[in-house]
């Protein structure tokens, strides 16, 4: 059965279609917000959350709109929310890098030399490091494994839009994790 399947009959009031959407969306979700905080404990938050407001936020659903970019602009929307909030602002205890490896892949790795170093535990440290903006979209192509479609839907944004923050993002993100310096000979910066 299809998630849009499953969020029809959510919406017819089925409560045996809860389970299967919790069970495809818990673990990406919490590689989502895990490579976004660095916090095992936050990310299983955010994870419950985001899936306590698609159940309970059921009847805003459009049928047959792809359930896939909706759950996605959910989990935005509350991520950006909690980067505005003070427990954001004061910092979290997160997880040490080593324990990054116990959490669970979104998808297969891609191909591309960057999209794969960013599961590699240097390169979460330098996506968080990136502007939310660029993290945010790069998260959600190369970890979530979203397409640009997609990520504009999740996110309100023109494809454009999504297509600069890819390129600049990883622009950006290839240059912290090689160091590398600008044509200009300066050091790059973002």
């Amino acid at each position: 059965m299809t998630d849009e399947d499953l969020m029809r009959q959510l919406q017819q009031g089925h409560p045996d279609a809860v389970e299967p959407l919790v069970r495809r969306y818990h673990k990406p979700l919490m590689a989502y917000f895990y490579r976004l905080s660095h916090d095992y404990h936050l990310a299983q938050d955010l994870a419950q959350e985001c899936l306590f407001r698609l159940v309970s936020r059921a009847g805003q659903y459009q049928f047959p709109r792809p359930v896939k970019p909706w759950v996605y602009q959910i989990a935005a929307n509350l991520w950006r929310d909690h980067r505005k909030s003070a427990a954001y602002r004061h910092g979290s205890a997160a997880l040490p890098l080593d324990e990054a490896a116990e959490m669970p892949e979104a998808g297969p790795p891609p191909d591309d030399d960057v999209a794969s170093r960013l599961l590699a535990h240097e390169a979460l440290a330098a996506l968080q490091a990136l502007p939310p903006h660029f993290a945010e979209v790069l998260v959600l192509r190369f970890c979530q494994c979203l397409t640009v479609p997609e990520i504009a839907a999740a996110l309100e944004l023109p494809e454009g839009t999504v297509k600069s923050r890819i390129y600049h993002g990883l622009r950006c993100l290839r240059s912290r994790l090689s160091r590398e310096v600008t044509c200009d000979g300066q050091p790059a910066r973002c």
